[in-house]
């Protein structure tokens, strides 16, 4: 009697993510912290990639999850701490405007992306000349004044009153503390004080 095949077998592997989570990014937008590990390879480090939505998700910064954290991530990742990240991030992001930072882990041995726990983190950068400790644009002092940065504080350099954190005045293009007012005697007047001009660059 001819046997009737039965019905074919089909094994599939099941995908595990990786897991993990996106911690912070630095006030100065320069850096991105956090940590990742997949279950697939305890012993493989990570690939993260960060993505800026606000700029159709543009590559921002990369590397691998792999720096020390607390025991906590190693109790997380197969008694592997070392699974942190900190990833450098491109200067563009120091605009002044918003932007939305995603991080995403590459799977093992797949390589598709997994968005991590804690992801987006939605930061305003601080435009990169503002700090970047020298005068420049159209800065008065020091990362100060002119039209994008901070008022700058008593000491720093000015051109007018604008140019001083809560209005200090401006005396000899230097941000002053207010001037103490001095009764007038009966009799006398006092001669208004005029900024001198600009020095020729």
């Amino acid at each position: 009697t001819a046997l009737t095949p039965g019905p074919t077998i089909t094994t599939s592997t099941l995908i595990v993510n990786p897991i993990g989570w996106h911690d912070i990014v630095s006030s100065d937008c320069s850096y991105t912290t956090g940590w990742s590990c997949d279950s697939s390879n305890y012993s493989q480090s990570v690939f993260i990639q960060i993505l800026d939505a606000s700029q159709n998700n543009r590559l921002v910064g990369k590397g691998y999850a792999s720096n020390p954290r607390e025991a906590a991530v190693g109790n997380a990742c197969g008694g592997n701490s070392n699974r942190g990240f900190l990833i450098s991030l491109d200067n563009s992001l120091q605009d002044g405007t918003p932007h939305s930072l995603y991080a995403y882990a590459t799977n093992i041995p797949q390589g598709n992306q997994v968005l991590l726990s804690g992801t987006p983190k939605t930061v305003s950068c601080p435009i990169l000349s503002c700090t970047n400790g020298i005068k420049d644009g159209s800065e008065t002092g020091i990362d100060c004044g002119g039209t994008v940065c901070q008022k700058c504080g008593v000491g720093q350099g000015c051109l007018s009153i604008g140019d001083c954190i809560n209005n200090q005045p401006c005396v000899n293009f230097v941000c002053s503390t207010q001037p103490t007012v001095t009764a007038v005697p009966a009799g006398e007047t006092l001669t208004p004080w005029v900024q001198p001009a600009a020095p020729a660059d």
